[in-house]
């Protein structure tokens, strides 16, 4: 039967073909539709039409080989023309090195759709190429069709989205958000700036160690500057906000003419190669991105640090990671200063293979320092090049709750209605989920009348998002993770966090998904992994009945000991004790 390959690049997409006429699509044979690696699952109407992932069509050996050439441009692309990287500096620091780690994702998704593009070109043997004029895919299908000859394409026409939004920083919830923690803010601010004569710290924490600034708070001797609050604040000084967009007004322009003068040049046309498909024109694109809405905004940030940087002198200056741009800057700022620095690890590292690269992000390391919860991840860390000396294991400050904070299993399990006999098994759903996988999973955890799924949503995460959950799935936002976990018998996560916190009590814990990641936290023995929600009802059953469950928890005291280090509620004082060491 003849074959036809449609190349989509967003979920959009794919319902506009559903709604499509399928002997046209089709042409009377069989329509392959290759998503781009990050769109969702989608099963089409028709039998005709069948979804398939760009990362599914490339293996592992390619995409290892796929993730150093996206590195190598990610580190080199704005240093293939030495007039155009020195043109990108500011303040002594590149732009392009800020930008190194959404560069390294572009580059990555470019090449993992072009390989895919043309694996399926061999395995199919398509009649026809089809892709959507109006979508970004048509600039991959337009590289490739050149290099490689390929003739046979087909634009079907649909309306053109905006690819990218205007002022992502300055949204109307934004400023609802500030509005509510304006009085909190300014009282630390207050507090932070008056402090002279002390050990300044300056602390982006994201959320994620607040604990640890109380903690560093009451220590008389130091001066605790929130590089949060001062973000905040950024946006509520009417002058600073006009200083921005008088900025952003004047690199914008300077972008344009800079990059304009780049694409002239023999750098432009040859460099942006891979497996001999020249892909400069989708780096135009991606340019006319950062000159609108990033780069302007680096700017802005590097101009307002530096004046922080050089008015409170701080000794020390700790991140949460150092890889996304504003930290990236803080932490080259301190470098510049001659401040220490040091990145405490906050979520679990991702795959190589899978998704974001974390591991690939911390290396090499921006920072000094970096505090890691335990032996596993130094040792990745180590083996993608970081020096030993800088990863020191000091436990998981954020997990000293699970061990401190006393909990009443049988009281939550009360006021969450839970029955004595049933089993709760609780979905912490991430951004990387989507709605056919949590439809599949809910299907089959609650195919045994005993079993009570709870949905606990990223906190990113929109509740409009779980309009289809209806009466098989409970959804808890609000409540208290640590009390969700102490009343539940089984964890189901996909990459998240929340699935080491649940072992770290003794609970099972089942990753889903359909390509699982390779050498991640989760690719270990206590860890129960499933690729088809068809099997998810068997492998909970395992899970959670007495002597497979007992053989786990014993599987599970020793992995949690290599990931998170002594479970003894003391992680927070021993990274306070690393600070004072630096300082």
């Amino acid at each position: 039967m003849k074959k036809r390959i449609a190349v989509v690049s967003s979920e959009r997409e794919l319902l506009a073909l559903n709604r499509m006429d399928t002997d046209k699509l089709t042409g009377g044979g069989e329509l392959i539709v290759l998503c781009d690696f990050f769109t969702p699952n989608f099963e089409f109407d028709s039998k005709r039409i069948t979804a398939v992932n760009s990362f599914d069509l490339v293996p592992d050996s390619e995409l290892r080989m796929i993730e150093d050439r996206a590195d190598f441009f990610a580190r080199h692309w704005y240093g293939f023309d030495k007039s155009f990287g020195n043109s990108i500096s500011f303040g002594g620091l590149s732009l392009g090195v800020v930008h190194e780690t959404e560069f390294h994702a572009f580059f990555k998704k470019i090449f993992i759709m072009i390989k895919a593009v043309l694996n399926a070109y061999k395995k199919y043997n398509p009649e026809l190429i089809m892709v959507n004029k109006n979508g970004s895919a048509t600039q991959y299908i337009a590289a490739l069709s050149k290099a490689k000859k390929i003739n046979r394409v087909f634009q079907f026409d649909l309306p053109p989205v905006e690819s990218y939004a205007r002022n992502p920083n300055i949204s109307t919830r934004k400023l609802s958000e500030i509005k509510k923690k304006l009085p909190a803010v300014w009282s630390e601010l207050s507090s932070g700036f008056k402090g002279r004569g002390k050990k300044t710290i300056f602390i982006r924490s994201r959320g994620y160690f607040e604990n640890l600034k109380q903690v560093l708070g009451q220590d008389s001797n130091l001066n605790i500057v929130s590089l949060d609050e001062f973000l905040l604040t950024r946006l509520l000084n009417p002058l600073k906000l006009l200083k921005f967009i008088s900025i952003r007004k004047a690199m914008r322009s300077r972008f344009k003419k800079q990059f304009n003068r780049l694409m002239s040049s023999q750098a432009f046309r040859k460099r942006f190669v891979f497996e001999g498909v020249n892909f400069s024109n989708l780096m135009a694109v991606q340019f006319s991105q950062c000159a609108e809405r990033d780069w302007p905004e680096f700017v802005f940030s590097i101009t307002e640090l530096a004046k922080v940087f050089k008015s409170q002198k701080p000794a020390l200056v700790i991140l949460w990671e150092d890889f996304v741009p504003f930290e990236r800057i803080c932490a080259l700022l301190a470098k510049q200063a001659g401040t220490k620095s040091i990145v405490l690890m906050h979520g679990v590292f991702k795959s190589i293979v899978g998704g974001s690269d974390w591991i690939r992000g911390f290396c090499p390391l921006t920072a000094d320092k970096i505090a890691v919860w335990g032996n596993r991840f130094k040792k990745d860390l180590v083996e993608h090049g970081v020096p030993g000396k800088d990863v020191i294991v000091t436990g998981a400050p954020r997990f000293d709750r699970l061990i401190t904070k006393k909990v009443n299993r049988a009281a939550v399990r009360r006021e969450l209605g839970i029955k004595p006999k049933e089993r709760v098994v609780v979905l912490a759903s991430s951004l990387d989920f989507n709605k056919r996988d949590l439809e599949n999973i809910a299907v089959a955890v609650t195919a045994r009348p005993e079993n009570r799924l709870i949905l606990r949503p990223h906190p990113l995460e929109d509740l409009s998002n779980f309009t289809w959950a209806g009466d098989k799935v409970e959804i808890r936002k609000k409540i208290n993770l640590t009390d969700l976990l102490h009343a539940s018998d089984a964890i189901i996560v996909k990459r998240s966090s929340v699935g080491l916190e649940a072992m770290i009590l003794g609970k099972p814990v089942v990753v889903y998904g359909k390509r699982l990641p390779i050498k991640s936290i989760y690719d270990s023995d206590p860890v129960l992994r499933v690729r088809d929600a068809t099997k998810l009802e068997n492998l909970l059953s395992d899970a959670l009945d007495g002597g497979k469950r007992r053989l786990l928890e014993k599987k599970m005291t020793k992995f949690v000991f290599d990931a998170t280090f002594r479970q003894d509620g003391k992680a927070t004082a021993r990274v306070v004790e690393l600070i004072k060491k630096m300082l």
